[in-house]
């Protein structure tokens, strides 16, 4: 894969049946130029929250906004040791947040990453979400 092809995704989320809120986040980067394709390619992670009411939600949250911003922060190196960094920054993050408030203590939250990068494809991966790899 090169910087430059086209890359299509969607996203669809159901609060389904036995739910009143959603506790689901995205986040999608795709490159808009060479240098960025070099130095992380594309980003797309879904989030998952558990804990309940708001909770869910917020972590979520967080996690999709705390691992993209982390990881293009990062200086360019191996994309796997970026993710990784990202999504344990992004767990402090959270963990923290629980701590100092006691309506947030059993907040948490899957986070399933992926990137497509120069080095291929790159899996990040926390909880019960899944990521598939399909082949023609």
């Amino acid at each position: 894969m090169r910087w430059e092809h086209p890359v299509q995704f969607a996203s669809q989320s159901d609060v389904g049946f036995r739910r009143r809120n959603n506790e689901d986040s995205i986040s999608v980067r795709i490159c808009k130029d060479q240098e960025s394709w070099r130095d992380h390619g594309h980003f797309f992670l879904v989030a998952d929250g558990m804990g309940g009411h708001a909770v869910g939600e917020l972590a979520s949250k967080i996690a999709s906004e705390t691992v993209p911003h982390t990881f293009f922060k990062n200086k360019p190196g191996p994309v796997s040791k970026s993710l990784k960094s990202a999504i344990e920054v992004a767990n402090q993050v959270i963990n923290e947040r629980g701590m100092a408030n006691r309506e947030f203590m059993r907040m948490g939250t899957t986070c399933s990453s992926l990137c497509l990068c120069p080095e291929g494809a790159v899996i990040g991966h926390v909880g019960d979400s899944r990521v598939y790899r399909v082949r023609e």
